[in-house]
């Protein structure tokens, strides 16, 4: 989503996607708003506290490797760069989750899943490692 959409959105009172999910290289201002496990204990502090310290702001997009099914936080630079960490080493590790880049030729067959991540997690939180969806990631 451009800068301009993002402008266009107005007020970020409510958790409406993607309007709220931007990705890319600019941060998802507003979501950290609704993921505070302070205000709902369903929410991870790992993944709160991940997302709000420093440059892990941008890591808002959340890809699926098909061969392997893992999860990862990151975002595509221009130039085909893909930076982030595994969403299970955030989850687990919060701030320590290493974050590394991938080369376009290892990401480029990923699947953006942002929209699914981002609504099932406002919508169960936590519960996310329930899903069916989540199962074929965990094992990794």
């Amino acid at each position: 989503m451009h800068k301009s959409s993002i402008e266009n959105h107005g007020n970020f009172a409510k958790p409406m996607l993607p309007a709220v999910v931007v990705g890319g290289s600019i941060p998802a201002y507003g979501i950290n708003k609704f993921i505070n496990p302070k205000k709902d204990n369903k929410f991870s502090p790992n993944l709160y506290k991940f997302l709000t310290y420093g440059k892990n702001k941008v890591f808002t997009n959340v890809f699926k490797c098909k061969e392997t099914g893992r999860l990862y936080f990151g975002l595509r630079e221009d130039n085909g760069i893909w930076i982030g960490t595994k969403a299970m080493a955030v989850f687990c590790q919060g701030t320590k989750a290493q974050c590394f880049s991938y080369a376009t030729s290892i990401t480029e067959k990923w699947e953006d899943v942002t929209k699914w991540f981002w609504s099932k997690y406002l919508e169960v939180g936590k519960k996310i490692y329930d899903l069916p969806d989540w199962q074929s990631v965990s094992k990794q």
